[in-house]
């Protein structure tokens, strides 16, 4: 079974710039409690721990990236270099509307009819 708590704290400390956190960035109970709340989101005991935890860690983990100086770096949406891997727009026929309510379970006019779920 995978341990995300282990893996995240495993990870920060393998981390190249893990002898350079040294600014612990936390976040707190209340906060983890109040994001949940916002969220509408019901968390135990045992997650509000862990999520504080967590988050704590992510927390210090950009302010360590913080460090470095990315004023000459240009923003990406991808590494890759990819542009557009969309084909064009082609215009073709489509279905006629008898063939397209064909198997319609009940009509109306030109268009399909479906219950009202509005009250």
């Amino acid at each position: 079974m995978w341990d995300r708590e282990a893996d995240i704290s495993c990870t920060l400390s393998h981390s190249p710039l893990a002898p350079r956190l040294n600014v612990a960035m936390e976040i707190t109970k209340q906060e983890v409690e109040k994001v949940a709340k916002l969220a509408r989101l019901a968390l135990t005991e045992a997650e509000k721990s862990a999520f504080t935890k967590q988050l704590s860690q992510i927390l210090t983990h950009v302010e360590a990236l913080k460090q470095y100086d990315t004023a000459g770096v240009e923003p990406t949406a991808t590494v890759f270099g990819q542009v557009n891997v969309f084909r064009d727009d082609v215009m073709r026929p489509s279905l006629s509307v008898e063939q397209a309510l064909a198997n319609a379970p009940e009509r109306e006019a030109d268009g399909f009819s479906v219950p009202k779920i509005i009250e």
